[in-house]
């Protein structure tokens, strides 16, 4: 989330025209899935799973999709559909080609997603990041009521000892299906950090222990998975009473499908959290979803409060949390100490939900807010690109949401400075 500035308007893709590239130019690799588009169609125009369009005669769209011979459509929900085509031509060259079609709002690749971990460190005292955000003194004011925290990730084991009771049914995007077992281990150590059963005599704690955990699954046991994916798990949280959004994921590519899914999320108040990335050492871009601008993107710190060597900075970081030797549930009944921004994150999002136990009146907005303002100021003072506003302090987050009124990081509109009375002028006299 950058600085409180509306959600951006939707930006135009600058398309070079196929006629300017050579007859067998094709775009360097990318990270887009070979054969498949995302499609976004005008409301008047619907498509069948065959890829023919329903309702209103649209000649133009028929022939642009014969010619790249699209064989099935699946929607996405809005508008937006996945097709997917027979021709060799590289995904970026077919948006181009389907760009401008009458009834086509926008064509653009599938491009994959990540998850977010890096190799593990030697352990630290466990669970040390509950201190550092004064989670102890936190829980003396709540510990979290009924929110409900979605997971965008690889799935959830709802049997982990530490995770029964708190799993609700979820939804396996790539099925269809509410099957959102965890095949990764990733999205189970996610979930762990918000959400594990606490004073229980047995394993870790949670930040939110009353919070609820909505599993959706959106990356497969590899640790990837597609922006077609992320879209629908988003939009399913949401229908299905999300109150939060955690998406411990991303990658380089900026994806209009996605910026659509997250403009449905925030425009039902939905507060979405994203991790900022793992690559500062490896040029260090942004990653989306985090960087759009109506997201609160996390940025990952060590036990003496440096952020990692390894989290992603840039203008669009908001927060930074501890992500490194988290101790926390993994599948099967185990535990482990995973390090990255995917664990920062979900600690973010923890925090959101004790927030919204106290002031469910709060929206997406209200809520960045609390919780970018009350953090500790770690970096330069104010926002900056390593911390954003700091790092998350969990205790004083419930401190300003019991008395918040308004947004203190919202520059006040300067009073306008005082006109001059004018001076009195002489009565009109009559002519004589």
């Amino acid at each position: 989330m950058r600085s409180f500035t509306p959600l951006l308007t939707l930006v135009a893709l600058l398309i070079v025209s196929l006629f300017a590239l050579p007859a067998q130019a094709q775009p360097a690799a990318t990270n887009a899935v070979p054969g498949e588009l995302i499609v976004r169609l005008q409301p008047e125009h619907q498509l069948s799973n065959l890829a023919t369009p329903i309702g209103v005669a649209a000649p133009a769209l028929v022939n642009a999709m014969r010619t790249l011979g699209v064989a099935a459509a699946e929607p996405l929900g809005a508008d937006s559909y996945l097709l997917r085509y027979r021709s060799d031509l590289a995904p970026e060259l077919a948006a181009a080609q389907l760009y401008g079609t009458p009834g086509m709002v926008y064509a653009e690749p599938n491009y994959y997603r990540q998850l977010y971990r890096t190799p593990n460190d030697s352990v630290i005292n466990q669970q040390w990041a509950l201190r550092n955000i004064q989670a102890y003194e936190a829980w003396d004011i709540t510990t979290g009521g009924s929110i409900v925290i979605a997971v965008l990730d690889t799935g959830v084991d709802s049997a982990h000892p530490d995770l029964k009771g708190k799993v609700l049914p979820g939804y396996n995007a790539y099925s269809g299906g509410d099957n959102s077992d965890d095949d990764n281990g990733h999205g189970t150590a996610v979930s762990g950090l918000i959400a594990a059963n606490t004073d229980n005599n047995a394993g870790v704690a949670g930040l939110c222990w009353g919070c609820r955990i909505l599993p959706v699954k959106v990356l497969r046991a590899n640790g990837g998975g597609t922006d077609a994916a992320v879209a629908q798990g988003i939009r399913w949280a949401v229908d299905n009473g999300a109150n939060v959004l955690n998406l411990s994921l991303g990658g380089t590519d900026d994806s209009q499908v996605i910026r659509d899914a997250i403009n449905y999320a925030v425009g039902r108040g939905i507060l979405v959290v994203a991790a900022s990335g793992n690559e500062q050492q490896e040029g260090n871009a942004p990653s989306y979803p985090a960087a759009y601008p109506d997201v609160l993107a996390v940025g990952a710190t060590g036990n003496t409060d440096i952020v990692t060597g390894f989290s992603n900075t840039g203008d669009y970081v908001d927060i930074s949390a501890p992500g490194v030797g988290l101790w926390t549930t993994l599948p099967g009944g185990g535990y482990g100490p995973p390090n990255g921004t995917s664990f920062s994150s979900p600690y973010v999002a923890a925090a959101a939900g004790l927030v919204l136990t106290l002031r469910s009146d709060l929206g997406f907005f209200d809520v960045s807010c609390v919780l970018m303002a009350s953090a500790d100021d770690k970096g330069a003072p104010g926002k900056d690109p390593e911390y954003g506003y700091g790092r998350l302090n969990a205790l004083r987050a419930l401190q300003l949401a019991q008395t918040y009124n308004g947004c203190p990081l919202t520059a006040p509109v300067p009073d306008p400075l005082p006109q001059p009375a004018p001076e009195p002028q002489p009565a009109p006299q009559p002519a004589p």
